[in-house]
C-alpha cells in the first residue's frame, strides 16, 4: 500500500469511528523549509480551528508491520487529544477578532526561518528579511511548550491590521522576550560528547579562551527550546554576552530553528570560522530534521559595530 492509498484508508476507518460533528479531508501541507507533509485535516463543524494529523509516522508504523486497528487507535487518540481543538473562551474570542490588531497584538511572537529554503511556505506569509533568514510572525492561541497552538500571520491578515511592519515587529519582539525569555547555557559537555574534546574542534590549545571553568561553547535558546533560534535577534542578547566573555566577536552557529551555538572568539583563533562552518554543514546533513534546519551559513557578531553579519568563506 502506497502513501496515497494509506491516507485514503485512514480517512475511511476514521470516518467510521469519529463523531459525525467532524469533517475529514486528505491534505498536503507545506511545512517549514518547504517540506511537504501528507495529512488528514479534521475540523469540527461550526468551528474555525482545524487539526492536521500528519501521516508519515503512522505510515512508518504500517510498513513496520503494525495492524491497521492499532494505527487507527493511535490516529484517533491524536485527533481527540487536547492540543489543537480545545481553546479557552478568551482564545475563541480572539479568533473572532483576529482582524483587529489591538485585540490580537499581545499574542504575536517571532520565529526565524531560512529565506531560500522556504520559498513556497513563505509565499502567503508576512515576514521581515534578516540576513539570509526571515523573521516570521506567529499568533499564540493557547498553551506553552509542546502543547502550544500557533498560526503564522499571513500577508492578507497583516494588510487587514492596517499597521506598519515596524509596529508589528517591535510588538512581536517585545512579546517574545516576555513570553519566551532567552537562555544561554554552557554546552561544553555536549561538545565533549560529540567531538571527544574541545581541542578536536579548535585545534591547538592556544585557540581556547582562558576560562577557569572551561566554558568555551554556549547554546542560545529560550526556556521552552521551541523556535529558540529567534532569541539571537533579542535586544542586546549578543552584546551582553560578548561583554561578559570579554571578546570583540562572537561566532553564531545556527544549529537548528530551536537554538544557536555561541562561540566567543579569542584574538588568536585562526581558522575558527572555517571549523564552525564545516560543523554546521555536517550537522545539518546528518543530525537535524529537514524541517528544522535554519541555515548552512554561520554569523559573526561584532561588539564594536553591534551588528551581525554572515561569514563568507
Amino acid at each position: 500500500m502506497f502513501m496515497n492509498e494509506f491516507g485514503l484508508k485512514i480517512m475511511e476507518l476514521l470516518e467510521e469511528r469519529i463523531d459525525e460533528d467532524y469533517t475529514i479531508l486528505k491534505n498536503s501541507i507545506v511545512k517549514a523549509n518547504d517540506i511537504v507533509k501528507n495529512a488528514i485535516t479534521v475540523q469540527k463543524r461550526g468551528e474555525n480551528i482545524a487539526k492536521n494529523i500528519y501521516l508519515e509516522q503512522f505510515y512508518q508504523m504500517y510498513k513496520n508491520g503494525y495492524a491497521m486497528e492499532k494505527i487507527i487507535d493511535d490516529v484517533l487518540k491524536e485527533v481527540m487529544s487536547d492540543n489543537g481543538f480545545i481553546m479557552g473562551d478568551a482564545s475563541k474570542e480572539l479568533l473572532k477578532n483576529i482582524g483587529d490588531y489591538e485585540a490580537i497584538k499581545n499574542r504575536i511572537i517571532i520565529k526565524l526561518l531560512n529565506r531560500d529554503m522556504n520559498k513556497s511556505y513563505l509565499e502567503d506569509k508576512f515576514y521581515v528579511p534578516y540576513k539570509d533568514l526571515v523573521v516570521a510572525f506567529c499568533i499564540v492561541w493557547n498553551g506553552m511548550g509542546e502543547g502550544m497552538a500557533t498560526s503564522c500571520v499571513s500577508k492578507a491578515l497583516f494588510e487587514r491590521w492596517n499597521v506598519s511592519e515596524e509596529q508589528v515587529y517591535n510588538q512581536a519582539l517585545k512579546n517574545s522576550q516576555s513570553l519566551f525569555p532567552a537562555k544561554i547555557e554552557d554546552m561544553r559537555s555536549v561538545l565533549l560528547e560529540l567531538y571527544g574534546s574541545v581541542k578536536d574542534l579548535l585545534g591547538d590549545e592556544a585557540y581556547v579562551p582562558n576560562d577557569d571553568n572551561g566554558k568555551y561553547f554556549y547554546v542560545l535558546s529560550n526556556e521552552s527550546r521551541l523556535n529558540g533560534a529567534a532569541t539571537m535577534v533579542y535586544d542586546d542578547i549578543l552584546k551582553n554576552f560578548a561583554y561578559e566573555q570579554e571578546v570583540e566577536e562572537v561566532i553564531i552557529i545556527p544549529s537548528s530553528i530551536h537554538e544557536a551555538l555561541l562561540v566567543p572568539k579569542p584574538h588568536n583563533a585562526d581558522n575558527l570560522e572555517e571549523k564552525c562552518y564545516e560543523m554546521v554543514n555536517e550537522v545539518n546533513s546528518t543530525s537535524v530534521e529537514p524541517e528544522e534546519i535554519l541555515s548552512n551559513n554561520i554569523y559573526i557578531y561584532s561588539r564594536i559595530a553591534d551588528e551581525v553579519t554572515i561569514w563568507n568563506k
